[in-house]
């Protein structure tokens, strides 16, 4: 399950994902970086992952695709406890 916060203009953009991330996931995830790559640049991202069982191999292909957008990503390091 992908749940997506923040997108709209100015908002941090916001990836909560709970359980095995599937390609619909990840196509979700494709558009939403897409949408808000186009509203601004660089972009501010929180990914929060909740009980993560694994990615399924179809899953994992389509995110490899989501790297050409890593340079409209700024970077920063967050620690979560």
């Amino acid at each position: 399950m992908l749940e997506v916060k923040g997108q709209e203009k100015g908002a941090l953009l916001e990836f909560i994902t709970q359980g095995t991330a599937t390609k619909e996931d990840l196509q979700k995830f494709k558009e939403a970086l897409q949408a808000k790559t186009l509203q601004e640049e660089p972009l501010n991202i929180l990914f929060i992952f909740k009980n993560i069982e694994g990615v399924t191999p179809k899953a994992l292909i389509e995110d490899m695709k989501t790297f050409s957008y890593m340079k409209s990503i700024k970077k920063r390091r967050y620690r979560v406890r």
